[in-house]
This record gives structure tokens, C-alpha cells and sequence, in this order.
């Protein structure tokens, strides 16, 4: 492969390979140069992580607030309601920035098998 095919993703059909075909495999290459495409900024990669340290963001506080709120409880109520609250908080973040994925994702999973 010339120096025009580093950096990208090469696809395959399941044709190309007589054994992969029966088995409905596709295969896919992928450049030797690692790191992101030339077309990929940093601003790009970052409105990708966006979603993600938003919910962090939000359990972090949630957590905090509930590790304050909780200091003078058992440690094992502490954990539980520490966990909750974080755990909640990061859901609830995933559910406002991705609520059309999650939907998508839902429907995908609990759709009957054919």
C-alpha cells in the first residue's frame, strides 16, 4: 500500500476472503500509524468526550455532596448512600445529553428477535 492509504480505515467486503464469506464475516484493516485521522481535530475528539465528563462531572458532585451530607452516619450507610447518589447522578447526565442513543439503544435491545 502507497503512502495515500496510511491513516485510513480500509474496508472489506465479505467477498474478499472465500472463507470469511460463509461465515458472514467482514473484515476490516486498519493503518499501521496510530493516533487519529488527519481529518479529526482536537475539537472534535473533544465534542466526543463531552457527554461522558459531564456525567462525571455531575457524579463527582453528587458523591461529594452526599459524602458531606452523610459524615456522621455508619460507614456502611455512607458507602451505600454515596454509590446511589453518584450512580444516579451519572445516569441522570447520560439520560439528558444521550437521551436519542439510550432510546435507540433500548429499542435495539428489547426489540423481538425475528
Amino acid at each position: 500500500a502507497g503512502s495515500k492509504d496510511r491513516g485510513r480505515l480500509l474496508r472489506h467486503d465479505s467477498r474478499s476472503r472465500g472463507g470469511d464469506r460463509k461465515r458472514g464475516k467482514k473484515i476490516i484493516s486498519v493503518s499501521r500509524k496510530p493516533g487519529p485521522s488527519r481529518k479529526e481535530t482536537i475539537v472534535d475528539i473533544l465534542k466526543e468526550i463531552k457527554p461522558a465528563a459531564q456525567a462525571a462531572l455531575g457524579m463527582l458532585l453528587a458523591a461529594s455532596a452526599a459524602l458531606y451530607l452523610t459524615r456522621d452516619a455508619s460507614d456502611l450507610v455512607q458507602l451505600i448512600l454515596v454509590v446511589a447518589a453518584g450512580a444516579a447522578a451519572y445516569l441522570g447526565m447520560v439520560w439528558l445529553t444521550q437521551r436519542k442513543i439510550l432510546l435507540r439503544l433500548a429499542e435495539v435491545v428489547l426489540s423481538p428477535k425475528h
